[in-house]
């Protein structure tokens, strides 16, 4: 795109916010010189990865908080109506912001987003092109956002060879994968191990580590202590902090890129944004599934990063 043009990004929250960043750190934002972040009410944590990502960068920074159309794990039936809702919020959004592209990965926030943008161009109110970059996490199907954008859509990307073959329509990217490498980490000080289930829930994990039995034996292995960011859920009962083995509990954070620092050992749910971030910091992990999400995505992603990269963790 050669003239400077109004972009407008949709966020979503945890790995997908990761993600869009990701993909707008390859353009040239000079070439926007407004820029129209929207994202949910009920997101938290978008708001201080906007300052993070556009410090220093030119250009008019707006933001938009509208409706969610949906929550994880909210109802079909229930959606439809907050669903209508937000699109008659974003209707009236995209109308007095007259963007000429708008940018979205495929959280739940964008669908109202985009069929306002759509209909706009359709009815020649005024006319915007839609970039779709369907989330990493999705290997062999796409998510319920991209199935119902997919045809409207002016651009429709995926980032994995199995997804482009099914939908011809689409252009394979490929912003998000990793290099393939194979390397051994050796973890020469224990230190602490992370734990981290992401925006959501997921108890089931968080059940497991929360026990005397695991504590010490990570005392055994030189642990000093453990980090626990539990979510939505709920939070760990029986792990109690001593002067010898600290015990350190959250919810959620906006971001938790210094826990990550600062373990030597991560535990992580498969949410694709968290991956990201451990394969940048290069430190040794376990990724989780967290079945209840997406569609068993989670599973999916995990099982085909496991073809791309091999890697050997020895705790000294």
């Amino acid at each position: 795109m050669r003239k400077k043009s109004h972009l407008t990004i949709v966020l979503g929250s945890g790995g997908h916010t990761t993600e869009m960043f990701r993909a707008l750190s390859t353009l040239d934002m000079s070439l926007f010189p407004q820029r129209n972040y929207i994202y949910a009410t009920t997101d938290a944590e978008s708001n201080a990865k906007i300052d993070q990502f556009e410090k220093g960068k030119p250009g008019v920074v707006t933001r938009t908080k509208i409706p969610r159309s949906r929550e994880v794990k909210q109802s079909y039936f229930t959606t439809v109506f907050t669903t209508l809702y937000s699109f008659l919020y974003c209707l009236f959004v995209i109308f007095k912001s007259k963007p000429d592209l708008i940018i979205t990965n495929g959280p739940g926030t964008c669908l109202p987003v985009c069929i306002a943008g759509f209909l706009m161009s359709r009815v020649h109110v005024h006319y915007c092109k839609i970039l779709y970059i369907e989330s990493f996490a999705c290997v062999h199907h796409l998510s319920l956002t991209g199935r119902l954008l997919y045809r409207i859509v002016d651009l429709f990307c995926v980032q994995w060879t199995e997804l482009q073959s099914k939908y011809p329509n689409s252009k394979f990217v490929g912003i998000s994968q990793p290099t393939s490498h194979n390397e051994k980490i050796a973890v020469k000080e224990a230190g602490y191990l992370f734990v981290t289930v992401g925006t959501t829930r997921f108890d089931e994990l968080i059940e497991e580590i929360d026990n005397v039995e695991f504590a010490a034996y990570l005392k055994s292995r030189g642990f000093n202590g453990i980090i626990i960011q539990y979510g939505t859920g709920n939070p760990p009962k029986n792990l109690k902090s001593s002067d010898e083995f600290k015990v350190i509990v959250f919810n959620k954070k906006p971001d938790v890129t210094d826990d990550m620092k600062k373990a030597s050992v991560i535990i992580s749910h498969g949410g694709t944004g968290t991956i990201l971030e451990l394969l940048e910091l290069k430190k040794p992990f376990i990724v989780v599934p967290n079945d209840s999400l997406m569609r068993g995505h989670q599973k999916e992603i995990a099982e085909r990063l496991v073809l791309l990269i091999i890697k050997i963790y020895i705790l000294q």
